[in-house]
């Protein structure tokens, strides 16, 4: 993400920050332990009497030139002219282009930037269907952090990002978003803790395929930063019945025509959506839940009739066998909870909500059925997911 923000756009031609040669050798070792720009003297006296502007970027034990042509910070690995070459045999040592290649033939393993300190990114994707042959891929993932009460009143500064990368190259992106956090700090993961989650909910369209969803943080000059990468599949539609992911919230409300959207929810078909961005909730948290059927169709000149329903279960990880020997052995009643509803409607594709209270269940793993079954045409779509 800093490096979209800091070394790409319009001052490179318009390509991304990983495309230009001081974004990958941010990407690739981090940041420089100092910068250096020298300003050309246009008066043509003294040492700098350069035409074009330089930046030096110095490491624990080497350092990278870039220069550039133009003044607008369009900077690249600095290799010198032919000029150069022909008055001095020694100039070649000073090739950055040359020498930046080879470090990253003869070194990879130090071609892999890893922060000096990396946390955890809550991220739970879903996907729904668009329009035009798009899909609507819901990127919810959270930031942890802390407040400081007592710390030095010093803004943290945030910069976060996320990806859908198809053979590594992008093909949709959020735009970077920039946040002040005043008294913060970036902590650890702790699901039940004392801290926070800085939630980010940007919405991605792409058509079908395979992709790799990228999510990144970068605090402290990147001295703090998180990321995480998973695959992540974008169905063909159909014309069959469908359900979207499922999408897990902390509240849903339906929105008034021109109400202005809270920060960090998701306003989708009139509703206002409190995104959760993982599976992961307090006793005293209900479990709100959003998702959308397709494929909807009834008898002729009738409504189709649905069953929408919703059941939590403990997680079983008892084998096959074991469960159908315990069930010979004792009736056992499982402790959940569920919810259920009859719709009729005659769109082909619905919204469903529903609020599931989990005040009654013991800690623990648990499984999320939710289940839409068109009584008219005796079809069934499921969608599972385990909760915490």
């Amino acid at each position: 993400a800093f490096a979209d923000v800091v070394y790409g756009g319009p001052n490179y031609g318009g390509r991304r920050g990983w495309e230009t040669e001081p974004g990958r050798t941010y990407i690739r070792y981090g940041p420089p332990n100092e910068t250096v720009q020298f300003i050309p003297d246009l008066s043509g006296d003294g040492v700098l009497a350069r035409s074009y502007p330089m930046m030096v970027w110095t490491y624990d034990d080497f350092r990278v030139v870039f220069d550039t042509e133009r003044f607008n910070r369009d900077y690249r690995y600095y290799s010198p002219s032919m000029d150069e070459l022909a008055s001095s045999p020694r100039a070649s040592l000073h090739d950055y282009v040359l020498q930046m290649d080879r470090r990253i033939r003869e070194e990879p393993e130090r071609s892999q930037y890893a922060p000096r300190r990396r946390v955890e990114v809550p991220v739970l994707a879903s996907v729904f269907r668009g329009t035009e042959g798009q899909a609507d891929v819901v990127v919810p993932f959270g930031v942890p952090v802390t407040t400081r009460p007592d710390a030095d009143p010093l803004p943290l500064a945030l910069r976060t990002g996320v990806y859908l990368l198809e053979d590594g190259v992008a093909r949709a992106e959020a735009e970077v978003n920039r946040a002040t956090l005043p008294r913060a700090m970036i902590r650890p993961v702790d699901a039940l803790g004392t801290g926070g989650l800085f939630v980010d909910v940007p919405v991605l369209r792409v058509p079908p395929g395979s992709y790799t969803l990228a999510t990144e943080f970068e605090a402290a000059e990147g001295r703090v930063a998180g990321y995480e990468r998973e695959p992540l599949v974008v169905p063909s539609p159909g014309p069959e019945l469908a359900l979207s992911d499922l999408l897990l919230a902390y509240r849903i409300e339906e929105t008034e025509p021109g109400q202005t959207p809270s920060p960090a929810r998701l306003v989708r078909n009139g509703y206002e959506i409190d995104v959760a961005p993982w599976a992961v909730f307090r006793r005293d948290q209900p479990v709100y839940l959003y998702a959308e059927s397709y494929g909807l169709t009834a008898e002729a000149d009738r409504q189709a009739v649905l069953l929408v329903e919703a059941v939590l279960t403990p997680e079983d990880d008892r084998s096959g066998l074991r469960r159908f020997l315990d069930g010979l052995l004792r009736a056992e009643e499982v402790e959940g909870v569920a919810a259920q509803f009859e719709m009729r409607t005659s769109a082909g594709a619905e919204t469903h909500d529903l609020r599931l209270d989990i005040s009654t269940l013991d800690p623990g793993a648990y499984v999320l059925t939710f289940r839409v079954t068109n009584a008219g045409r005796s079809a069934t779509a499921e969608r599972r997911l385990v909760i915490e």
